[in-house]
């Protein structure tokens, strides 16, 4: 059983998860505690230095001003954005230095974007993102082809297992979004067959016309 490390006059025996642990030289254990539950309710209470008294509502999730809290976003954004080389920069050396630390971050990331907008959604503000198109026209796209390929007029059939906190729910991939490679023209959804064997011919007209003669004329021999 887990010792008691300070009792607190309104929330009584608190325990090491219930407090807030501070190195103190004259404290008992060389440590200084304090109960999380006051301290949060004392947050919470506490007056914006700049708005006064304000509502939960427009408090932040760890009770700070939450206009206050956008200001400063605010300001954090535009620094970084004013000095992009020299933050890029830390980022590539922190991230060089612990691979596992953003390899969390990221994975963080992909949870909270999933959660907030569905894995279907944010799979499909990707891919339209991907070739500078508007999500309302990937929809139209996929509304005017049926949600069938463009070439086999059949439906994708790829399955691919999602990671993370969703690793083990297996889905149906979306409609591969084709492209010329020379003017980047978007010409329409295929499955991921059909997109891969036109990838593979380079889009060379005569190639596949040299591919047709052979199957026909192994089909008449």
């Amino acid at each position: 059983m887990s010792e008691v490390v300070k009792v607190c006059r309104y929330h009584g025996d608190l325990f090491l998860d219930d407090v807030y642990k501070s190195p103190e030289k004259k404290a008992k254990n060389g440590f200084y505690y304090k109960c999380k539950k006051c301290v949060k309710e004392a947050t919470f209470d506490r007056p914006c230095k700049i708005h006064g008294d304000i509502s939960q509502e427009e408090r932040l999730s760890d009770g700070r001003c939450r206009i206050c809290g956008f200001e400063r976003m605010k300001k954090l954004n535009e620094k970084r954005n004013n000095n992009r080389e020299e933050f890029n920069e830390k980022m590539r050396l922190k991230k060089e230095a612990n691979p596992e630390w953003w390899k969390q971050v990221k994975k963080q990331e992909y949870e909270r974007a999933v959660e907030k907008e569905g894995l279907n959604e944010m799979c499909q503000r990707k891919k339209a993102a991907r070739f500078d198109l508007t999500i309302e026209k990937y929809r139209e796209m996929i509304d005017q082809q049926k949600n069938l390929c463009a070439i086999c007029n059949q439906p994708e059939t790829r399955i691919f297992t999602d990671r993370g906190k969703f690793k083990g729910e297996i889905k149906i991939a979306q409609l591969c979004i084709d492209h010329c490679h020379t003017t980047g023209k978007v010409r329409g959804l295929l499955c991921h067959k059909c997109n891969i064997a036109l990838g593979a011919l380079d889009d060379n007209i005569e190639r596949m016309q040299k591919m047709i003669d052979f199957v026909k004329k192994s089909l008449i021999d």
